[in-house]
């Protein structure tokens, strides 16, 4: 409570979620509740990264990134092509 501009994630819970028909296999997932930190702030363009490549585009062939409106959240392969000229590097 005494630093309320700090950009350190609040954290509020972490659920667990099981669904699936009586005898099959149970599908598990976790779920983070996390506060959004940009509720103040000007947000640009938006990505809604997931890792994969599997229809994860919003930008069509012969479209460019200023064609979609700067609300609607880009995916993936859409943030790989903008920002193709950044290294990335990882650890495994």
């Amino acid at each position: 409570m005494e630093n309320k501009d700090t950009f350190l994630t609040h954290f509020f819970g972490l659920h667990e979620v099981k669904w699936g028909a009586k005898g099959s296999r149970k599908v598990r997932k976790y779920i983070v509740i996390m506060q959004n930190l940009f509720k103040d702030y000007p947000v640009g363009r938006r990505f809604d990264l997931k890792g994969s490549s599997a229809n994860r585009a919003m930008v069509k062939k012969g479209q460019s990134l200023e064609d979609i409106h700067e609300t609607v959240p880009l995916k993936c392969n859409d943030f790989r092509n903008h920002f193709k000229h950044l290294k990335f590097s990882h650890s495994i």
